[in-house]
């Protein structure tokens, strides 16, 4: 249904199908009196990738409301060959319906690729049940494209994921743009619901008052879609007080020795997820050069808001939505003398690096999934109670980025 880990044993120590029960004051295996009851579906990682990190997050800021029980039906596809995939599906396809009449609401949470097969299937499980039916879309693309590389999608598969879409009770999407795109299809239950992280306090800036940005980051993937040969040649252009690390996977023929012999560029390897913060808080501003047109809001800026970095990054699908002029500098994808010319400025401008950090604390707030995981539970709650979603709980009415 999806791809990409909890802690400390995979799942945090749930078993692949199980409640998740927050409560104050009440005792295991008690629901907390008039709780919502929420079966969410989706990746937990292990593997690690933006999907099962958002949907890790998810759940964990749940947990800790005592109003709300959770239970999880993991998605991860932990076996290998078609066999294998197929007895993984009917695995994961019992577990959700054997948990829908146990709850009130049913989110599923899926990639573009899974989301007609896996949204019929939950649709004809909650309609059976009569039960309400949210569906988060994770990535940038909107529904009338294909992943991976964003072109419109045939008139069958249109026409199913339109199908889909119009019949779930909530359609939630990453990115403003595929929330306009679903309205003049005529899907109505469609609101913005963004990646986010959890945002707490950024700690204290040691770097030198008016000091500028030289010492660069760039952590994701290594491999050409996400621009890591143009940031290289960006940098190395540069004057010689700039420097870049670089952090991800090495992937489509990347090794360490490509990185031998780079005078300002040094490859520092994969950090683990709770390093990630205070790794890219030694730095002065974080890098994403992406080429990606599926870009939707990419977790990596989002861990740089967590670290209080400006981000140069390129002006692609919904990146836009993420940095702008308060954030960071936007250039166009793959052109290496723009991306040059942005961190020069970050370079020679102290002022404008003061100005975008500062920047960065204030707009990493409108990210918090805190926050977020309360609007859920309004529209949740919402459509248990009344069967409609709530007048005023869209996203227009809380703290949010503004189009």
């Amino acid at each position: 249904m999806s791809d990409d880990r909890d802690n400390p044993s995979r799942t945090g120590g749930m078993p692949r199908s199980t409640p998740a029960q927050c409560g104050v004051g009440s005792g295991a295996g008690q629901p907390v009196r008039g709780a919502v009851r929420i079966l969410l579906v989706g990746p937990m990682p292990p593997p690690l990738g933006g999907a099962s990190v958002s949907f890790q997050h998810l759940v964990e800021d749940l947990r800790k409301r005592p109003n709300v029980r959770v239970t999880v039906v993991d998605t991860r596809r932990g076996t290998h060959g078609r066999r294998g995939l197929a007895l993984s599906t009917l695995s994961m396809s019992w577990e959700i319906a054997i948990n829908v009449r146990s709850n009130d609401i049913v989110m599923l949470n899926v990639s573009q690729t899974s989301l007609i097969p896996a949204g019929a299937f939950a649709l004809l499980l909650c309609r059976l049940a009569g039960r309400p039916l949210v569906l988060r879309k994770f990535g940038g693309l909107d529904h009338l494209r294909r992943p991976p590389d964003g072109v419109p999608a045939g008139r069958v598969r249109r026409a199913c994921t339109r199908w889909v879409l119009k019949h779930v009770d909530l359609y939630l999407t990453q990115t403003r743009r595929a929330v306009e795109v679903a309205r003049r299809d005529g899907i109505r239950h469609v609101r913005w619901y963004p990646n986010v992280r959890p945002m707490g306090r950024v700690r204290q800036d040691s770097r030198p008052a008016g000091s500028g940005c030289a010492r660069f980051v760039y952590l994701s993937q290594v491999r050409q879609l996400k621009g890591i040969t143009d940031v290289v040649q960006a940098v190395e252009d540069c004057p010689a007080s700039v420097s870049l690390d670089v952090y991800g996977p090495l992937l489509d023929g990347f090794d360490a020795s490509w990185f031998e012999g780079m005078r300002r560029v040094r490859y520092a390897g994969v950090l683990e997820p709770e390093d990630v913060v205070g790794a890219l808080g030694r730095y002065d501003a974080f890098v994403f050069p992406t080429r990606a047109a599926s870009e939707g809001h990419p977790g990596v800026i989002l861990e740089a808001y967590r670290a209080g970095l400006p981000v140069v990054a390129s002006d692609i699908g919904g990146v836009r939505e993420l940095v702008d002029s308060s954030t960071g500098l936007l250039v166009p994808p793959g052109d290496v003398d723009a991306l040059r010319d942005a961190m020069n400025k970050l370079v020679l401008d102290k002022a404008l690096c003061a100005r975008l950090r500062a920047g960065v604390r204030r707009r990493r707030e409108a990210f918090s999934s805190r926050m977020w995981a309360d609007v859920l539970v309004t529209w949740c709650r919402s459509l248990h109670e009344r069967g409609r979603l709530p007048d005023r709980a869209e996203t227009d009415d809380i703290p949010a980025v503004k189009p």
